[in-house]
């Protein structure tokens, strides 16, 4: 094996000012590359805005456990005919949240159910919005009229949770 030689060997790992003058070289480099590019669209950065601040909310975050679609009638099968329902169930340590989205008619309700059941404040966020509601003490609650985006659930408490994202 030898030494390598020509322009992909890189600078000198024993001349600091030669690896300074490389970096420096990248920089511009990666500079230029930017600039030419397109701009990130302003509704781009507000949504991974929305996106990274659910790291910042103080609950433990859920795994989601069970998650599937179907194509039915409201809540139980009562209801309006013809509605997209996403059933999905989060677990944290000692709780879990099971949810029923349902989203038609340009409206999305939300039904939830809290374990252990108990009455707490719960949350629901998205993208510029929220709903601040309350479950009862079988741990049910209900949000109507919300928008169709991502819907995040945090339910509050001594044992506090947040849910992942939940696209209706």
């Amino acid at each position: 094996m030898g030494t390598a030689t020509g322009d992909d060997a890189g600078p000198p790992r024993d001349d600091p000012a030669a690896t300074e003058r490389a970096g420096d070289d990248l920089l511009a480099e990666l500079g230029r590359a930017l600039r030419s590019a397109d701009p990130v669209p302003a509704a781009w950065w507000r949504s991974a805005t929305v996106a990274f601040g659910w790291v910042e909310i103080d609950a433990e975050p859920a795994r989601l456990a069970y998650d599937a679609r179907t194509r039915r009638g409201g809540h139980g099968g009562r209801g309006s005919a013809g509605r997209d329902v996403r059933e999905a169930r989060y677990v944290a340590a000692t709780s879990a949240v099971s949810l029923e989205v349902e989203a038609g008619d340009g409206a999305v309700r939300l039904f939830g159910r809290i374990e252990p059941p108990r009455g707490v404040e719960v949350a629901v966020l998205w993208p510029g919005g929220r709903w601040d509601g309350t479950s009862d003490g079988h741990g049910v609650f209900r949000a109507d009229g919300l928008p169709r985006r991502p819907l995040c659930v945090v339910v509050g408490g001594d044992d506090p949770l947040k849910s992942g994202w939940v696209v209706p």
